[in-house]
């Protein structure tokens, strides 16, 4: 009944908005009327305006009221999709790359300014991150390019590590790092594999284009399933 009662009196309002108007062109004489009745006709039209404003918002809530539910499902099981495909997909001997290399994929934080780490190897030592520029990581996505690393420069000041992450890396023996790139060819991300092995086979050339080719799919990831990036 109540709605029955706020649809009759949005209709209604409705009506007068614009009746009046209207009424006053077709019959231009009524605008000689006395300025008491001139003004209270503004007044009605100005409540009438403020009715299906009004009205108008109070649907627009009820509306996304509705939708709220919807959109928080969907959100999350997009979430859940992605992740577990990320997942599937940075598994080393799943792309061929040997069991001991360890997979991680930075995006850059709301400043753009460090990247974070999103997705990590099982079992792989959390990553506290890079600042952009810093670290082969770091290097990679802010020269939009591949960047190898081996031996030495993997842990020394090469690439602008401090003692405690010289000493926190000493032990790997390679690591390479490219961007995740949208279609403007823009880094939104950077992924990134390495190893403590002596078996250098992520240096070389078919593991560099087999990260490449990895490193499109997490981006087309990225930008159609957690909107990161759009292109």
């Amino acid at each position: 009944m109540r709605r029955l009662v706020n649809r009759t009196v949005a209709v209604i309002a409705g009506l007068t908005l614009v009746l009046v108007p209207t009424l006053f062109t077709v019959f231009p004489e009524w605008a000689r009327w006395a300025d008491v009745i001139r003004v209270l006709v503004i007044l009605i039209w100005l409540c009438a305006a403020g009715i299906v404003v009004l009205t108008g918002a109070q649907q627009s809530e009820r509306v996304e009221d509705l939708l709220r539910p919807g959109r928080r499902r969907r959100d999350l099981a997009r979430t859940a999709a992605g992740q577990r495909i990320l997942r599937a997909l940075l598994v080393p001997e799943a792309v061929g790359f040997p069991a001991d290399c360890e997979f991680r994929l930075f995006l850059p934080d709301a400043s753009g300014k460090r990247l974070l780490p999103d997705y990590e190897s099982t079992g792989s030592t959390e990553s506290e991150g890079w600042a952009v520029g810093q670290g082969a990581t770091g290097m990679a996505f802010s020269t939009a390019s591949m960047i190898r690393v081996r031996g030495p420069a993997v842990s020394d000041a090469t690439y602008g590590l401090l003692s405690e992450r010289q000493e926190r890396y000493r032990d790997l023996k390679a690591v390479v790092a490219t961007p995740v790139l949208n279609a403007r060819v823009v880094p939104i991300g950077v992924l990134a594999v390495s190893t403590g092995s002596d078996d250098l086979f992520i240096l070389g050339d078919t593991a560099a284009d087999r990260l490449r080719e990895l490193a499109e799919v997490v981006a087309r990831v990225l930008i159609d399933i957690f909107r990161v990036g759009r292109d």
